[in-house]
């Protein structure tokens, strides 16, 4: 047996073919296929005659395996992540960090985002370690700043909560937005509810009595401090409230801060109705985020307990949260014009050229 082997091993290719050319089975022209790839041009021509012949009886070789490429290793993505506290204009900055294969400096990403028209900007660099830490202590150091690292995956999904306003806003979203997404990547699951219901329990939230549900008192903190509507969209409403006091009737302080106060009151419903309930929920919710994470979880449950206050349905000026909100962007819109016209006046009470006659005061729009 074991000669015979030897003795098929030594057959001559051309008689090989011959031989194989006249038994119709697959066997032989599998090995006939084999045979026409040969270097020997006689012995592959006598195969692809020989592979012929069978075809014409109906016998083919075998289909040869398709190769499977070499797996291709994936772009690795960014793996830890950083976000800051919302702020009053209803801006996060969200920050990804990519290490680059085969060490070197890793890729510091960047992409603010707005609650209320998605993601506005972008950035990419590639930094070393050294001045990325700089820069993450150079945003902490601003006031009422807080940059906290974050769960990367969540990150991912508000940076897709941001560009899904983008799309259903028909806004455009920034230049290199798909190049940056190939090394941020896209978040691996759904978030049902922000990542502070998973931290905090709401219900406790709302029941806890030593949480103040005073929104002033919220505004006192250096984080929320800042928190204005938008000056130029309250100016005309502080003239408004102006107004209200400027009045010819006869009216005791009560009669008049009534007049005020349903100013606030029309303001907030007509500055805040559309969507105002639902994105300050957001940026209340992100804030109690990065507050519980940093540590300052009294100040979190009072802003996720605000949060929660924000409900559908409700007019703007009933939302104890948001007629402070607006009852405050008037009154510093206010402080800051009275202290612009002491500016002017002063101004005015210095000498200036002969001859040259003093401006007239600009309007509060005008100077907003």
């Amino acid at each position: 047996m074991a000669r015979k082997a030897k003795e098929t091993a030594e057959e001559d290719p051309l008689a090989e073919v011959e031989r194989l050319s006249v038994v119709h089975e697959v066997a032989s022209a599998a090995r006939l296929a084999e045979l026409a790839a040969s270097s020997d041009k006689a012995v592959s021509k006598a195969a692809r005659r020989g592979l012929y012949r069978l075809r014409q009886a109906g016998i083919e070789p075998p289909s040869a395996p398709t190769p499977v490429p070499a797996a291709v290793p994936a772009q690795q993505l960014a793996s830890k992540a950083y976000v800051t506290n919302p702020d009053g204009n209803g801006s996060q900055m969200l920050l990804f960090i990519q290490d680059v294969a085969l060490g070197g400096s890793p890729w510091l990403l960047t992409f603010l985002i707005n609650y209320g028209t998605g993601l506005k900007d972008l950035g990419a660099s590639r930094l070393s370690r050294r001045e990325i830490n700089e820069s993450l202590e150079g945003m902490r150091a601003r006031p009422g700043r807080i940059v906290v690292e974050a769960p990367v995956d969540y990150a991912r999904w508000l940076l897709q909560q941001a560009v899904a306003i983008n799309r259903r806003e028909s806004l455009p979203i920034p230049q290199g937005y798909a190049e940056d997404l190939k090394r941020v990547g896209l978040p691996e699951r759904e978030y049902e509810q922000p990542l502070i219901y998973e931290r905090l329990d709401a219900e406790q939230v709302r029941e806890d009595p030593s949480v103040s549900h005073d929104p002033d008192k919220l505004f006192e903190s250096d984080l929320f401090k800042p928190w204005l509507i938008n000056l130029r969209v309250i100016a005309p409403w502080v003239e408004k409230y102006a107004e209200a006091f400027n009045t010819q009737l006869a009216l005791d302080e009560a009669q008049l801060k009534q007049r005020g106060d349903k100013v606030i009151d029309e303001a907030a419903d007509a500055l805040l109705a559309e969507n105002g309930a639902a994105v300050y929920r957001r940026l209340l919710e992100e804030a109690a985020l990065t507050l519980s994470i940093n540590g300052g979880d009294a100040l979190a449950k009072q802003a996720l307990y605000h949060a929660l206050s924000l409900t559908d349905g409700q007019s703007p000026h009933e939302n104890p949260f948001l007629r402070a909100l607006t009852a405050r962007s008037i009154f510093v819109l206010i402080a800051l014009y009275a202290r612009d016209q002491e500016e002017l006046e002063r101004a005015k009470g210095a000498p200036g050229p002969a001859g040259i006659a003093e401006p007239e005061s600009p309007g509060l729009i005008e100077r907003v």
